[in-house]
């Protein structure tokens, strides 16, 4: 059982993790704007930087390999947290 959720878990923590970097460089956009620009303003810029900043992001490498490596470390535990409720709670075989 175990295997099957580590195996699971290295893969999608990652695959998750890389989707949610424009999430994150858009909140980056949102929050490291000037006080004096507006609030309205400020989803308008982040919209039309994203892209520009995932591209940047993309380029170096470094930026996709520590989220990576941070999606492969959250997917691990994952399994472990999930292998160790499924053994204390046994309500179903996993197939």
């Amino acid at each position: 059982m175990f295997p099957l959720l580590l195996a699971r878990g290295l893969l999608l923590g990652p695959a998750y993790a890389l989707l949610a970097l424009p999430i994150g460089i858009f909140g980056f956009c949102l929050r490291g704007q000037p006080a004096e620009v507006p609030w309205p303003v400020r989803p308008l810029f982040a919209l039309v930087a994203t892209p520009v900043g995932l591209l940047s992001a993309l380029i170096t490498g470094i930026v996709p390999g520590v989220v990576a490596a941070l999606g492969f470390l959250q997917g691990a535990a994952l399994a472990v947290l999930v292998a160790l409720g499924w053994r204390r709670f046994p309500e179903e075989p996993l197939r």
